[in-house]
């Protein structure tokens, strides 16, 4: 763990402002908080735990760098602690990571990173029962980023005994919020007006009108199949497996099935980041309990684990090659602060 965060934290926290899509204006709003008082950051923000952090760096230094680094250091850490608490191999769930795109996206959503990485720390508490500090968690979460609010079903998700009936019904709802999508973005935007302008086509900035994302096709149709293999093994066990599988399970049958409907949305995309990022953790389980399935000898069981975690690593690295090679988050050219 701490190999992973040192390497993989240093990287992008050295990284010049020029590398991710939103860096940039992440480095103009901490100089704006900087060059503002204390009381006009948090009376006037949406997100004052996020505003209040900005306010200290710029004190301790009002080198944009400094926020870069902090950011990329707790994102990393954050994700990397929750990653050792939760995942059944850790190796594997750090090397998705990075092959599904989240720890380059990270370097574009930093601010939304850092929330979602307290989101998923928060599970973790909720995995061991402590349901206040899941509250208290998913709260901060909010207040750094107000998108988080998004993630409030988590709880009941987890709770929820599942069966059959509920997740069609499950299902269901999540197609009729994909047929009532529009509606549901108007009136997100009317609470959250900042977040308009992802509906606008504005010159220089990435919005649902103007960024196609048809290349998450393939990775939502990977992830879908990935949830109806992980369905039919719970149903073969009769839901006499741990709440937590059928967690990820539904976080991921979820997140997929409404990617594929709304795929070229921008703003959807963000929005299932918060149950997307559950897949590091159900690829690995699902391939366990496939092969505890289908072997009953331990080198057999063991050599089918090596091979088929083999596999999907591969597998997974070829829609990040695409997405890096179409320059999604503009993290290329890699270049170091300074450079």
């Amino acid at each position: 763990m701490i190999l992973f965060i040192t390497i993989f934290g240093l990287l992008s926290g050295l990284r010049a402002p020029s590398v991710g899509t939103d860096t940039e204006n992440y480095a103009r709003i901490f100089l704006s908080i900087g060059n503002h008082g204390l009381d006009f950051s948090i009376l006037n923000s949406k997100y004052p735990i996020y505003w209040l952090y900005n306010y200290i760096l710029y004190h301790i230094s009002d080198n944009v760098q400094i926020l870069i680094f902090i950011n990329a250091i707790m994102i990393i850490s954050i994700m990397g602690y929750s990653m050792y608490r939760l995942a059944s191999d850790f190796f594997l769930s750090s090397l998705l990571y990075i092959t599904l795109y989240f720890y380059f996206n990270s370097m574009n959503l930093s601010r939304q990173f850092i929330s979602m990485g307290l989101i998923v720390l928060a599970v973790t508490f909720l995995f061991k029962k402590k349901t206040k500090s899941f509250w208290i968690l998913f709260l901060v979460a909010v207040l750094v980023h107000n998108i988080a609010i998004v993630s409030f079903p988590l709880y009941f998700l987890f709770k929820t005994r599942w069966n059959n009936i509920k997740i069609g019904l499950f299902l269901l709802f999540t197609m009729v919020i994909s047929v009532s999508y529009n509606q549901i973005i108007n009136l997100f935007i009317k609470i959250f007006p900042q977040y308009n302008l992802y509906t606008q086509n504005i010159e220089g900035i990435e919005t649902l009108s103007s960024q196609s994302n048809g290349r998450l096709m393939y990775v939502y149709i990977l992830y879908l199949v990935l949830a109806i293999i992980g369905f039919v093994y719970i149903v073969y066990t009769n839901y006499k497996i741990e709440k937590e599988f059928i967690f990820f399970e539904i976080c991921v049958l979820f997140s997929s099935s409404m990617g594929l409907l709304l795929a070229q949305d921008i703003l959807i995309n963000r929005v299932l980041m918060y149950y997307l990022i559950f897949t590091v953790f159900f690829i690995p389980l699902i391939i366990e309990k496939i092969s505890d399935t289908l072997f009953q000898s331990r080198i057999n069981t063991f050599l089918s684990r090596i091979l088929l975690k083999n596999g999907m690593f591969f597998i997974t690295l070829i829609p990040m090659t695409v997405q890096l090679m179409g320059n999604i988050s503009n993290v290329n050219p890699y270049i170091f602060f300074g450079g």
